[in-house]
């Protein structure tokens, strides 16, 4: 083994390598890299690694004996010749060869963990034979001890899967580890460890009966595998080793011999494991124990043994006397006594300590079935005192087998009889007593009822039973109802529920009858009060006597008339109130409306003459209005809102002449002229006329409105208040430039000049429209002056282009002029004094900020422009109307220059 420059071990052999490595998870495998390719080992690999990932790994890693394991067969690259060779990635055992684990252990005498990897080696045998898998090699080296000492196996080179059986097998196995008819010749089968598993358990075993043969026979000897020889197994009557163990360990020489016997015999021979430690001599001692369960385990153990002749009947016998326990037990889970009885084999369960465990239990059970046959008739016969006698005489075997199913049933038959006794002695008692206490007759025969009938109950004593609970049942009926509050229902029902039969005469009852005659005397008040009922269109005389009749009964008394009574309550209270109010100076039209909604909702109309009917109309009309006049916001949080509301509430066919708001009829006169001028004023705003909407808006008319008023009032975008505050400052400015024209202040004029309000609002300028003019020629155009560049030529000749330049005016004045225009004039004729001629070859006009851009105007000039002058003026539009400066000749064109 050897460290390669990354840190990770490797170790080489002749046709691989092998590397522990670290891979994502942070897990150990160990990568076998093959440096030639394996053949027909590929296939045997895939079949390994799927059947051990399918069949054999458990859910955590200590499930199984066997670790993960993956064939790639093109695994890794070899950089060298560009070719992929195959890769075995087998997790990585942290722990100790069976070796190095024995060395340390048997040093350490250490039995109780030598025992344990003894039943460990047949526990990972078994699994081996479980998932139908042969490791193939069986050896110290390719079995692991890990940190926990769990067994696991390493290098499945050459395992055998079912799917591989009958191939060749590829690996023979390491001497004395393998049978010696193993040879090239041996086919892969499942049973290739038989021998191997045998011979390492063999070692196991002796090792922990004498922990000191390690030292003796493998570390003194320098012997690198575990105990065994070949020569100690070819002849162990030579054998130091045999010698030593018939003289220290005993069992493990007697089954060392029988090692020996496997080795020196066919191969055929070789059982498994479980085989191999199997003996008959536990069946003999367990019979004569009469232990029978053992027997049965031992011979299960036995597996394909051949059982001997002088145990097949006593076997056979004790699996028989099993049978019949297991059978009588089941019957005594389930308490049946008929089944105990049917279940028991005395010939089978008797002289046998197991079976004698529950023999009591057994006969006390089988005591019940004809006792309960016997009894059980009775009872249901309804001969409960013969029963009770006769269950008497047979208590003391009842009571033997309290938790059979057939004594519980007499148990509980007898219960059920005592118990009826004592309620049958308690009803008897309770209704010999001068008042019976009806709930606890009616407790006890309900208790009576449902633990019996008793059928042996006296006839009299039933019916004065019966009797006693009628009465009470219908009197806790009768008290509930009068408990309640006094109705027309109540009473109707405390009378027919009254039964004289059942209470006349009863002291309890007679206490009560005064009760019994105030509902009957209700209910024909009641009856009366039906019989008078007025018509509907019956008179206020009529109608008065038949709400005094229905006052005779009890205020909180419910009955079938109260909506009729209380309908024609209202009608007269509604009546008396529309009089009183018509009465009244000023007249409430709100409370008389109300009043006179009440009488015709109730249909009482009728009472009321025409011409108080016809005033009682018109109340009903105006009220609506004059409540919703009562709700309008008030004048001092919202005039706009209050007038709006006003305007739209009244109706001058029904308020003007209405006493009861003459407090708004001058608020009503005022809001309609300020809504009426608010339209002018929506209007103006509509027509975007701002001098109209801005006088408008300051008109005394509407003064009461402030600013949120008029926001509410007037529709626009953005708010009213805002367009106004803007208007007026325009305004304000426009008259402020206007004023300074008109008054000769030049400075003024400049400051306040806003070049897009007077053009915007040219119109209010026409009446200086003069004036204007000569203002701003004298003061505004007048002092701007153009003058030529101070260093170099104002033309400047480019191939066929010139460019122009001149140096424009930096005065306050100048801030107007944005635009300058250059105009070409023949050289034979006068340049004109403004630009706007028509005596011009060519007139070219220049932004300043083109021009800055530029460092002057590029004009492409034509052959006939030789000689021809150029000039320039400033440009500056005022009112949408341009003015010129002074010109400014920059020279004349030179065509030969531009050559």
């Amino acid at each position: 083994m050897e460290t390669n420059r990354h840190g990770m071990m490797m170790m080489s052999g002749r046709f691989a390598t092998v590397f522990k490595a670290n891979l994502p998870g942070n897990k150990e495998y160990a990568l076998r890299v093959f440096t030639t390719h394996p053949g027909d080992k590929t296939s045997r690999y895939e079949e390994i690694a799927q059947h051990i990932k399918r069949n054999c790994l458990g859910t955590t890693a200590n499930d199984s004996v066997f670790v993960d394991f993956n064939y790639f067969d093109r695994g890794i690259r070899n950089l060298m010749d560009g070719k992929w060779y195959p890769l075995v990635q087998m997790e990585w055992v942290r722990g100790k060869t069976m070796f190095a684990w024995l060395k340390d252990h048997c040093a350490s005498n250490n039995k109780s963990k030598l025992n344990k990897a003894t039943e460990d080696w047949i526990h990972l045998i078994k699994q081996l034979k479980g998932h139908d898998v042969a490791h193939g090699d069986l050896q110290h080296n390719n079995i692991m001890f890990n940190s926990a000492d769990e067994l696991k196996l390493v290098d499945y080179d050459g395992m055998c899967v079912p799917r591989l059986a009958g191939l060749d097998t590829l690996e023979y196995g390491v001497e004395p580890y393998q049978h010696p008819d193993r040879n090239s010749k041996t086919k892969l089968t499942t049973s290739l460890d038989d021998f191997s598993s045998i011979f390492i358990y063999v070692g196991l075993y002796a090792l922990a009966q004498n922990p000191s043969l390690w030292k003796s026979f493998v570390l003194d000897t320098d012997y690198e595998k575990l105990l065994f020889r070949k020569e100690d197994l070819e002849s162990p009557n030579n054998s130091e080793l045999f010698a030593e163990l018939e003289r220290t360990a005993p069992d493990a020489y007697e089954l060392s011999k029988r090692l020996s016997d496997l080795y020196n015999g066919p191969i055929e021979k070789v059982p498994v494991l479980d085989d191999f430690l199997f003996s008959w001599d536990p069946v003999y001692t367990a019979l004569q124990k009469r232990n029978y369960r053992e027997v049965d385990n031992l011979v299960q153990k036995a597996g394909s043994q051949k059982v001997p002749a002088d145990l097949i009947q006593p076997i056979d016998n004790a699996q028989k006397r099993l049978a019949a326990l297991e059978e009588v037990s089941a019957a005594l889970q389930s308490k049946d006594e008929r089944l105990i009885t049917a279940a028991h084999r005395p010939q089978l369960l008797s002289n046998w300590p197991e079976a004698d465990a529950v023999a009591g239990e057994i006969n006390a059970a089988m005591k019940i079935p004809p006792i309960h046959q016997k009894l059980m008739p009775v009872a249901n016969s309804g001969k409960w005192t013969q029963f009770s006698s006769q269950y008497d005489s047979h208590s003391k075997e009842i009571q033997g087998y309290p938790a059979g199913i057939l004594a519980g049933e007499l148990a509980k038959q007898q219960l059920v009889i005592d118990k009826c006794n004592q309620l049958l002695a308690n009803l008897d008692t309770e209704t010999k007593k001068p008042e019976p206490n009806f709930e606890t007759l009616k407790q006890l025969d309900a208790e009576l009822t449902r633990n019996g009938p008793h059928p042996e109950m006296p006839a009299e004593l039933s019916r004065l039973v019966s009797a006693q609970i009628e009465r009470g049942t219908r009197w806790a009926d009768w008290s509930s109802l009068a408990a309640l509050a006094i109705n027309e229902e109540t009473d109707q029902q405390l009378l027919s529920l009254w039964r004289e039969d059942l209470f006349g005469q009863w002291s309890i009852a007679e206490a009560k009858r005064g009760q019994l005659d105030s509902a009957a005397n209700r209910l024909d008040r009641l009856a009366d009060l039906r019989s008078n009922k007025p018509p509907a269109n019956g008179d206020l005389k009529s109608q008065e006597m038949f709400v005094e009749l229905g006052d005779q009964l009890p205020v909180s008394y419910k009955h079938s008339m109260l909506p009729v009574l209380e309908t024609t309550r209202i009608r007269i209270d509604s009546f008396h109130s529309i009089q009183h109010e018509l009465k009244q100076d000023p007249i409430n039209e709100v409370k008389l409306a109300k009043s006179w909604e009440q009488i015709v909702q109730h249909a009482g109309q009728h009472l009321v003459d025409s011409s108080d009917a016809r005033r009682c109309s018109l109340a009903n009309s105006r009220s609506p209005l004059i409540q919703a006049l009562a709700k309008l916001p008030s004048p001092k949080s919202s005039r706009a809102q209050f007038d709006q509301g006003l305007v739209r509430v009244w109706d001058r066919s029904l308020l003007d002449e209405c006493e009861q708001v003459t407090q708004y009829k001058i608020a009503f006169k005022q809001a309609t002229t300020r809504l009426a001028f608010i339209k002018q004023l929506q209007a103006a705003v509509t027509a975007d006329d701002e001098f109209g909407f801005v006088q408008l808006a300051a008109d005394p008319t509407i003064s009461k409105y402030d600013e949120n008023d008029l926001d509410f009032l007037i529709e626009s975008t953005p708010e009213f208040s805002a367009i106004r505050r803007q208007a007026e400052e325009r305004h304000a400015q426009i008259h402020a430039i206007k004023s300074s024209v008109e008054s000769g202040e030049p400075e003024k004029f400049l400051e306040l000049y806003n070049e897009n309000l007077i053009n915007q609002y040219s119109d209010y300028f026409l009446s200086i429209e003069k004036q204007l003019h000569e203002f701003i020629s004298e003061h505004v155009v007048g002092s701007v002056r153009l003058k030529k560049p101070p260093i170099g030529d104002p033309i400047i000749y480019m191939g066929g282009n010139i460019v122009v330049r001149w140096r424009w005016p930096d005065s306050r004045e100048a801030e107007f002029l944005q635009s300058c225009s250059v105009g070409v004039c023949a050289g034979n004729r006068a340049v004109p004094n403004t630009p706007d001629s028509a005596n011009f070859l060519a007139i070219q006009t220049i932004e300043r900020d083109q021009y800055e851009r530029g460092q002057g105007l590029n004009i492409p000039f034509l052959p006939n422009w030789d000689k021809a002058k150029l000039a320039v003026w400033g440009v500056i539009s005022i009112g949408g109307k341009n003015y010129y400066t002074n010109r400014l000749l920059l020279g004349a064109i030179d065509i030969g220059k531009g050559k």
